[in-house]
């Protein structure tokens, strides 16, 4: 049987992740444009720089709400800016995402937050809410210690950005910084959820050098 062999394209080095790579990025090209968002009726540039600030500050809000590194939090939502914004301020935080697909029954949402660990969530709308509120620990009708470890839910529509930005306004730079570059390459990025077609939906854990070889090979 005859092997062939051939040179790496690419190496991720252990402290590389999805987010040391968007600060290189920042670092070399801050003016770059990397968003296109509807704001104020109209639609505005969001700049890497200005992306990863925002990004920060939901981090330092996370972070004030006592995220802890690995920690698990949820986000129920269709493909929007703010999904993408919410994604990277909890790797900044150090934690790891759990996307829940918008069209997710109740109880798909109340095995993958139970399953998950999920300790903080976002929805998107006031149908998602109504869907992941009754998972919050101690609300009212709300479920029981140890069914879910879910602490708390915010909207993207009723002003969820706003809420954790501004929660975290005490919360030092230094603090974020010190989390992203405690994570690690083989660190827990995401874990997804199969759509449970076949039984209960199963979790995929992807790392965040699973997502930087993704980028590497496109």
């Amino acid at each position: 049987m005859r092997e062939y062999t051939a040179e790496a394209k690419y190496v991720i080095g252990e402290q590389e992740t999805i987010v040391t790579s968007l600060r290189e990025l920042v670092n070399k090209r801050p003016k770059l444009v990397l968003f296109s968002r509807p704001k104020n009726f109209e639609w505005v540039n969001v700049t890497a720089q200005e992306f990863y600030d925002e990004a920060k500050a939901v981090a330092k809000g996370l972070i004030a709400n006592g995220i802890q590194q690995g920690d698990r939090v949820a986000l129920l939502s269709e493909t929007r800016y703010e999904w993408s914004l919410l994604n990277i301020g909890i790797w900044m935080a150090g934690a790891a995402v759990v996307p829940i697909y918008g069209s997710s029954s109740s109880g798909q949402i109340r095995w993958i937050i139970e399953n998950s660990g999920a300790v903080f969530g976002f929805t998107e709308s006031r149908e998602h809410t109504d869907r992941m509120k009754p998972l919050v620990v101690g609300a009212k009708g709300g479920a029981s210690e140890g069914e879910s470890q879910l602490r708390r839910v915010l909207e993207i529509n009723a002003s969820a950005v706003d809420t954790i930005c501004y929660e975290g306004r005490d919360i030092d730079d230094a603090e974020v910084e010190r989390r992203i570059d405690a994570t690690m390459a083989d660190d827990i990025a995401s874990v997804i959820y199969t759509s449970g077609t076949t039984g209960r939906p199963k979790g995929c854990v992807l790392l965040h050098s699973n997502w930087l070889a993704e980028a590497a090979r496109s």
